[in-house]
């Protein structure tokens, strides 16, 4: 298996796709993360 990411900045809320891919192309799980659900935080930076 692996893992494939595949980014998509054209469309007008950018996301990330995750797709896990077994031996035989198949894709068994995928997750999609938008940039409105990542966050950044700067706390314990110095």
């Amino acid at each position: 298996m692996f893992g494939l990411l595949i980014f998509d900045m054209a469309k007008a809320a950018p996301e990330i796709t995750y797709q896990v891919v077994d031996i035989d192309n198949r894709v068994v799980d995928t997750l999609v993360v938008k940039r409105s659900q990542l966050s950044f935080r700067a706390s314990g930076l110095k």
